[in-house]
């Protein structure tokens, strides 16, 4: 049902529900495009709901862990109008994937809004998402310049939720031209305490800071936004940005601070979270906030037996969690909708590092790893720890701790591995969580790592992503690996296949029609792009029952999957998805339909175009064709194959030659001749004659 707004809400026989193919038949109706998405793909394999209901602990880890019995890092709780949490529900991800594959099929770069349930779900757009926020802090000097208050003695700490945004697609800087020009980031839900704590080796001991010496934010009585036009930004975040002090407009001034601190400009635009009244000890950081303290001369030791020592950090304490959204204005209303958010955010530190320190201050180059584990890769700023998406556009499995650069995008060496998932689904080194790109059981990698990175899903199938076993263990998260990131082809689909460019609504897969462990490919048999026309006079009956020439894998020779796959497009044009950039040579060709050929006939026939996937080559084959680790050329035979072939019919031919003429003794006189062939399609599983034609032999 398409509301007044724009948006769409699904409600096809049950408000709260997407029907099973049963219950279908049970409504005696044909079932409706997200029943077949919903049936169409293992059921293990979506939602996500991980870990030891009877043993919540962080040895069983998981998303009860996580959600439940971690209070004091960032989590993402976002729960229904029944309580049950989003991300864990099957129905959910399926009006996602739904919305994305609408998205990709379309021609603009506005998000299609599905809701279900009171749940509204946005479709994946050629947009900017959340890369990272960060909690930057700064004890301002006192005086007018950069207009911080209250700023006296230089005793007051304030602080920011700055952001950094990522289109982390192939053609992020190629608008659509039916695109959002405006955009903000918008807090109008939580409310935040910020203190700065006494610290040893782990956060404790409530510093400076309490009632009445704060002043937090309550984002429901007072919402903050940073507006920003796309325009300014002639990259269109095609690598992790951070928004731009002098490219933003702000709901209130003290969103923005403008300092020079030993002759450093300082200039950051951020959602502001408030101040304390802090003043220091003697080991107080001129222009920072904190400073570790002087180590002792005999070290303590913390509990794992490493030195350690006081210091000082600031917090920004939750009172009540905050959604963060971003938004885009409809042009056509100049109304605000919002595409994204992460909700029930903890935006709580557990203060190992320095929140700021500037090049000039003497403990710069000096500072503890324990007390300040990041020095950024640019020479400006050293702030605090970013929180960040596994992937930017995906809010389901959490936003974690990660490093003091909220510009980068492979965020690695992550401090605590309790911000991701662990137990029975997931194994993940605290520094690897990058191999979401990959989750490839084959993928060599360095000691000690082997066996400890990696996730599964519900079925605790461990599911092959994007990169698998791809020549380079961060793409695409490296700066300028655009190759390696995910495509938008805002253009109709060409052939069923190129569903693979959806994504699946988890940190870099999309839909699989490549891989052994592929949960998609019954969307190879449920769906088509032929027949049936479009608009309002499209029928059912419109599709035709039997499309002629398409050629059975279970006994097409090899030469005839070769001229199939000879050609077949690797991928398009950046700049124009309805223009061919590469096709799969002839001299790629002979070893990827051999291959092909032995996977169509062993263990035995296929009984469904949905065994594609599985009856793929070896990724170590496919990498031949695709260059290693680009997933659509990974799927080009696949494109080719899906639209052209079938394996549910026998096509027969019987070469029936007719004669007339004269008995002779010892033999038969020919006088007149004629030759037909008959073709005959037979259902493998009915033994129904569905199609039948013939064919006159002239000579």
């Amino acid at each position: 049902m398409r509301n007044a707004d724009g948006s769409w809400t699904y409600n096809h026989g049950d408000p709260k529900k997407i029907l099973t193919l049963a219950e279908v038949v049970d409504a005696n109706r044909e079932p409706d495009f997200f029943e077949l998405l919903q049936a169409g793909i293992l059921r293990g394999s979506l939602g996500l709901f991980s870990g030891d209901e009877a043993n919540i602990n962080a040895v069983h880890g998981g998303e009860l862990w996580r959600q439940t019995g971690v209070n004091w890092e960032t989590t993402t709780v976002r729960t229904d109008v029944d309580l049950r949490w989003v991300h864990q529900m099957e129905k959910y991800q399926v009006i996602q994937i739904g919305a994305n594959m609408i998205d990709q099929f379309d021609g603009d770069s506005f998000p299609t809004e599905m809701l279900l349930n009171g749940e509204t779900f946005s479709g994946i757009e050629n947009l900017p998402y959340v890369n990272s926020l960060a909690q930057t802090v700064l004890r301002p000097p006192p005086g007018p310049d950069g207009g911080i208050s209250p700023n006296a003695f230089q005793a007051y700490v304030h602080q920011w939720m700055t952001c950094s945004l990522w289109n982390p697609h192939q053609n992020a800087s190629i608008a659509s031209a039916d695109s959002p020009t405006q955009f903000r980031l918008l807090v109008r839900r939580g409310e935040v305490k910020p203190w700065v704590a006494a610290l040893h080796a782990n956060p404790g001991i409530l510093g400076r800071g309490v009632p009445p010496n704060l002043q937090g934010r309550d984002f429901e009585k007072n919402p903050s936004w940073i507006q920003f036009q796309l325009s300014d930004y002639p990259s269109a975040f095609a690598e992790p940005t951070r928004l731009d002090y002098d490219k933003t407009i702000v709901s209130e001034p003290s969103n923005k601070v403008d300092q020079t601190m030993g002759g450093v400009p300082w200039k950051r635009v951020g959602i502001y979270l408030g101040w304390s009244f802090s003043p220091d000890t003697a080991f107080k950081v001129p222009l920072g906030a904190v400073l570790p303290a002087p180590p002792p001369a005999v070290p303590r030791l913390d509990a794992n037996g490493d030195p350690t020592h006081d210091y000082r950090a600031a917090v920004a304490q939750t009172v009540a969690p905050m959604n963060v959204e971003m938004q885009y204005q409809d042009p056509s209303s100049s109304s605000w909708r919002t595409y994204q958010t992460f909700y029930s955010l903890h935006f709580f530190r557990d203060g190992r590092g320095d929140p700021y320190m500037a090049p000039g201050e003497p403990a710069w180059a000096t500072v503890s790893l324990l007390s300040f584990n990041f020095k950024g890769p640019t020479p400006d700023f050293r702030e605090a720890w970013a929180l960040g998406p596994l992937d930017p556009r995906i809010a389901r499995l959490n936003l974690s701790n990660n490093n003091n650069n909220p510009s980068q995008a492979n965020f690695i060496w992550t401090w605590n591995p309790r911000s991701f998932p662990s137990g029975p689904h997931f194994r993940l080194r605290s520094d690897n969580w990058l191999h979401y790109v990959d989750n490839h059981t084959t993928t060599p990698l360095p000691s000690p790592e082997i066996n400890y990175t990696y996730s599964t899903d519900r079925d605790f199938v461990r599911r092959t992503a994007d990169h698998a076993g791809g020549d380079n263990r961060d793409a695409p998260l490296a700066a300028g690996a655009l190759s390696k990131r995910p495509v938008m082809l805002n253009c109709p689909f060409r052939n069923v296949a190129e569903l693979g460019y959806v994504s699946r609504d988890l940190p870099w897969k999309s839909l699989d029609f490549f891989s052994a462990t592929s949960a998609d490919g019954a969307l190879l048999e449920m769906f088509t792009v032929g027949g049936g026309g479009a608009g309002p006079s499209a029928t059912l009956e419109t599709v035709p029952a039997v499309t002629a020439g398409k050629v059975n894998l279970n006994s097409a020779p090899v030469e005839v999957i070769e001229s199939l796959v000879s050609g077949a497009v690797r991928d398009y044009n950046l700049t124009n998805q309805e223009v061919v950039n590469s096709t799969v040579t002839s001299a790629e060709t002979p070893n990827l339909s051999a291959a092909l050929f032995s996977g169509f006939r062993n263990p035995g026939p296929m009984q469904s175009l949905g065994e594609i996937p599985a009856r793929m080559p070896a990724i170590t084959v496919l990498d031949a064709v695709a260059t290693s680790g680009i997933k659509p050329r990974r799927e080009a035979a696949a494109r080719a194959l899906a639209e052209n072939s079938q394996v549910k019919t026998w096509n027969l031919m019987v070469d029936v030659v007719a004669q007339t003429g004269r008995s002779v003794q010892g033999g038969f006189v020919v006088e007149g001749e004629k030759q037909m062939w008959e073709h005959i399609a037979i259902d493998r599983f009915t033994g129904e004659v569905v199609d039948e034609m013939r064919e006159e032999v002239m000579k």
